[in-house]
């Protein structure tokens, strides 16, 4: 009996130290399609981030169309976090009360008005 868990220990052992055989793509696949609203809002975001920095380092493309792109990376995210906090529509007072309420609003329409205008730097930070 002894044996057997000494080699039962032996195995695990081996199993805990071996090297990792690579990422489980499988896996990650179905974490992802899983939950295809938070990684939609990852995706936005990290495009935000990108966006934000090819404004300031202007190294390819247009300025102008990296600052407009990175409000409408911004403006997703608070879309889609919008929609993940409210019920759903319902024309009333006290839907358009919760909605105005939430942080998520302020920000989309803080990303949409000043999408129209001139690109600041300030704007972005």
């Amino acid at each position: 009996m002894s044996d057997s868990n000494s080699q039962g220990n032996e195995t695990g052992d081996r199993a805990e130290s071996s090297p990792n055989q690579g990422i489980n793509w499988g896996a990650v696949k179905e974490k992802l399609t899983g939950n295809l609203i938070d990684t939609t809002l990852w995706v936005t975001r990290l495009c935000t981030v990108f966006f934000c920095i090819a404004f300031i380092f202007p190294i390819f493309g247009n300025q102008s169309s990296h600052y407009q792109k990175s409000l409408l990376g911004n403006a997703a995210t608070s879309a889609l976090r919008l929609h993940q906090r409210l019920p759903p529509f319902q024309f009333s007072r006290e839907f358009f009360a919760r909605m105005f309420a939430e942080d998520s609003c302020h920000y989309l329409f803080y990303s949409l008005i000043f999408m129209t205008g001139h690109p600041v730097t300030s704007i972005l930070s």
